[in-house]
């Protein structure tokens, strides 16, 4: 559940590459929720790109239950909610050169509508466990451009799907955890 101090609470501020894992679709939802409310109380601009086993509909409602006003941040680009599968595959494979340009573009788009900081999620369950070695080379890429930029990126893991290898790539690529109750 959000709490005022979320941001103060896990160590995060603009310029951080975050990951953090999940169990189930509640707990991802559990925590995302708490994450962009907490970017939305402070003018952030946020972008969620939701895996379709979660849903951008059920991504909504569970946000909409926790922020009536939630449309309002909609309507004017402060809140944006895509498919994880959209951004990052291109012809049904993960595509680094893709996500990078769409990071990039809603980078400025966010910057011209007159916002400072991005803070953005991305759902790793999107990208086929085939095209994780591909993850992790743009992980090594993404991560330097949200240090230099006032970006706070969080990528969501599902641990079910993580093997040892690919939990030690996560924790090579990334700035921090996020850690604490939600």
């Amino acid at each position: 559940m959000y709490h005022p101090d979320f941001d103060r609470t896990h160590n995060i501020t603009p310029g951080k590459h975050l990951y953090q894992f999940y169990r189930d679709k509640t707990d991802y939802l559990s925590l995302m929720t708490a994450y962009f409310r907490a970017g939305l109380a402070q003018r952030h601009a946020c972008l969620w790109l939701v895996a379709h086993h979660v849903g951008d509909e059920n991504a909504y409602r569970a946000l909409k239950a926790q922020m009536v006003d939630l449309d309002l941040y909609i309507d004017t680009g402060a809140m944006a909610i895509h498919s994880a599968e959209d951004w990052y595959l291109s012809a049904g494979r993960f595509d680094g050169d893709q996500a990078s340009q769409n990071a990039g573009r809603e980078y400025e788009r966010i910057k011209a509508a007159g916002f400072s900081i991005l803070r953005g999620s991305g759902d790793v369950a999107a990208i086929p466990l085939e095209d994780w070695a591909k993850l992790h080379a743009y992980e090594c890429r993404i991560g330097p451009w949200i240090n230099q930029n006032h970006v706070i990126g969080l990528c969501a893991y599902p641990i079910a799907q993580c093997t040892l290898s690919q939990t030690k790539h996560v924790l090579e690529t990334h700035d921090d955890v996020l850690v604490g109750t939600l």
